[in-house]
């Protein structure tokens, strides 16, 4: 492989960011916009000490990621060992010799060995729409007992709405440092179409680059969605791309990490004559910091137009699935949604597997993992006291039935 994912510039850039922030040994929330995918630059980085540096990472700093997979509740007990686990590793890469089992333990003999811990913390999107802070709260402490530590945390959910903000005030008096991570540029877009070809061996002809450049520049995951689809079927058109049920699950996806007010904006701006209201200044302010609206001979304009498309179409979500979304992870209501569009329908496990991994269904695929999510979602069903019961049907897949 010579191409990288994106643009050179804008990794260093992304990457500097960062590492500015590290010296201050704080909390520090980067807003993105939702399903931006950071985990592999955070990956990318960390794993690679060249990287260090060249972006000038300070010596005996210990890099590690926690990805907490947009559970909707993490125990303390996980946490910790989530993080003993993850700062292991970061240890072993350091090649420093550890003896024990103790996190408090093991940052403690860290910092006595005048190490510094940059921990990158991702995957939290659900514990906040839910208003649940108490894994902040942790950390806030963890932050205070070592001030050797740095925590950044990555999300696509607006931290400065009221309800949200005054939450996260109450289980973090330091959450003061906030920033912005705008859409990845049309620049690193053209450069990811052109990583994809190279590592799947593929072109796409010229139509097929423009359709994906206008409607998708910006959202990594919707290009590689759409590039899966043309190496599957070459002649597919711009039109059936933006058809395809993978497609518009992914766009949704992002949709509904957005709060109800947000997304009312977005339905307003996307029927066009939208006049500005005082109530939607930090709202519109938001969006346009992470690129998501551009303003276009006075009128506001979602960007990119996939989710303009998106949103015209799907204007609000049904109640009682957001009551859903609110208790199944991501790819569980991925996964239920589809059961739920196909009732009484068996769903083969070849399918289930694109709605849970989407377009990293190959590197991805796990019979065992399928299993489980499914036991997940069953279990959160009968807990929720849902009208819905899934059931296996062996060597077929899965059903969803009306009770």
């Amino acid at each position: 492989m010579t191409e990288p994912p994106i643009h050179p510039h804008s990794f260093r850039k992304m990457v500097e960011g960062w590492i500015s922030f590290l010296p201050y040994r704080e909390m520090g929330f980067f807003m993105m916009p939702p399903k931006t995918g950071v985990e592999r630059r955070i990956l990318q980085f960390i794993e690679d000490k060249k990287l260090h540096i060249i972006f000038g990472l300070k010596k005996r700093t210990i890099c590690i990621h926690l990805d907490l997979y947009e559970e909707p509740k993490i125990e303390k007990y996980r946490l910790f060992s989530e993080l003993q686990s993850q700062l292991k590793r970061g240890v072993k890469r350091e090649d420093i010799s550890f003896e024990g089992n103790d996190l408090i333990v093991l940052m403690s003999t860290l910092r006595e060995n005048g190490f510094d811990i940059a921990l990158f913390v991702t995957g939290a999107d659900r514990m906040i729409q839910n208003l649940d802070f108490t894994l902040f709260k942790e950390l806030v402490s963890l932050n205070e007992r070592f001030d050797n530590l740095s925590i950044l945390v990555f999300t696509g959910v607006y931290l400065l709405e009221k309800r949200t903000k005054s939450k996260l005030f109450e289980k973090n008096p330091l959450a003061a440092n906030f920033f912005y991570i705008p859409l990845y540029s049309i620049e690193d877009s053209t450069q990811f179409i052109k990583y994809l070809e190279e590592k799947w061996n593929m072109h796409i002809n010229r139509k097929q680059k423009e359709w994906i450049l206008k409607n998708c520049s910006g959202r990594l995951g919707w290009i590689k969605n759409a590039m899966r689809l043309i190496r599957e079927r070459s002649k597919i058109t711009p039109g059936e791309i933006a058809e395809d049920v993978s497609m518009i699950d992914r766009a949704q996806t992002m949709v509904q990490v957005f709060s109800q007010e947000i997304r009312k904006l977005l339905e307003a701006i996307s029927q066009g004559g939208y006049q500005t209201q005082d109530k939607d200044t930090l709202y519109l302010e938001y969006l346009t910091k992470l690129g998501l609206l551009k303003k276009e001979k006075g009128e506001y304009i979602i960007y990119p137009p996939y989710l303009s498309t998106i949103v015209k179409k799907h204007k609000q979500e049904d109640e009682i699935n957001l009551n859903y979304h609110l208790v199944l992870s991501d790819q569980e209501y991925r996964v239920f949604t589809h059961l739920q569009k196909n009732l009484n329908t068996i769903v083969g496990r070849d399918v289930i597997a694109e709605r849970i991994w989407e377009s990293d269904v190959e590197e991805k695929y796990s019979e065992w993992a399928i299993d489980q999510l499914l036991h997940r979602v069953r279990t959160k069903l009968i807990a929720m006291k849902s009208p819905y019961a899934l059931r296996t049907k062996k060597g077929m897949g899965f059903v969803l039935l009306q009770k």
